[in-house]
């Protein structure tokens, strides 16, 4: 019984690598060997038979998706479907990148050096900690868009790099947190309802141009 409850585990995460189930969720950490085959990773999508299976035997319960330590050496686009959790761990990212994912996406020590014009990651909540992201030397530009549905928060992370001339565009519904942030930009955009900036955050741009729904914010960004 436990044999087919694993593989029925597999077969709902789309037979992406290992499975693990905890009482509240399910875990997935895709498999290496799958991600070099693939330019689109497409994560939680459910049909008619896997959504009554979910809802037989793993009703209640969140599906965690985990990418960890992947060196990804071309192009790649990642989806995530029906309020998954991703989370993106000890990466890096050298070609163009797009994600979007309708769910929580957590980005954590991990590297991206675009080589295109435009780089999105966008998320229900969207989370990013001890990231570094700026433009490959050898390119012309980075327009950055990095936005959360509900939240975003960056901590411990660098947007750009001195004289390389990113644009970068900052969105959520409700709440942007800069924690010991570091952005250098020629442009930076933010807009939210909030906007939290402690101490440590620095935020250094020829342009600043933000937009919060309240009076004030919560700190003069300079």
């Amino acid at each position: 019984m436990k044999k087919l409850r694993e593989l029925l585990l597999k077969y709902v995460m789309g037979n992406l690598g290992n499975v693990f189930e905890a009482s509240d969720k399910v875990i997935c950490t895709v498999d290496d060997s799958l991600l070099n085959g693939m330019d689109t990773i497409t994560l939680n999508v459910l049909d008619n038979q896997k959504t009554k299976l979910i809802d037989k035997y793993f009703k209640g319960k969140e599906f965690y998706y985990i990418i960890d330590g992947h060196n990804f050496d071309k192009e790649i686009i990642i989806y995530g479907y029906n309020n998954c959790k991703v989370l993106i761990n000890n990466c890096q990212f050298n070609k163009y990148a797009h994600i979007t994912i309708d769910g929580d996406c957590h980005i954590g020590n991990t590297y991206m050096t675009p080589d295109k014009l435009f780089l999105t990651i966008s998320a229900t909540n969207t989370e990013l900690i001890d990231t570094f992201i700026s433009k490959k030397s050898s390119s012309e530009g980075l327009n950055l868009c990095i936005n959360g549905t509900n939240n975003l928060r960056i901590i411990n992370s660098q947007l750009g790099r001195k004289d390389d001339g990113i644009k970068v565009s900052l969105h959520a519904g409700n709440d942007i947190s800069l924690q010991n942030a570091s952005i250098l930009s020629s442009d930076v955009v933010m807009e939210a309802s909030s906007i939290n900036a402690d101490e440590k955050t620095s935020i250094k741009s020829n342009k600043i141009y933000a937009k919060v729904n309240e009076p004030e914010m919560k700190r003069e960004l300079r």
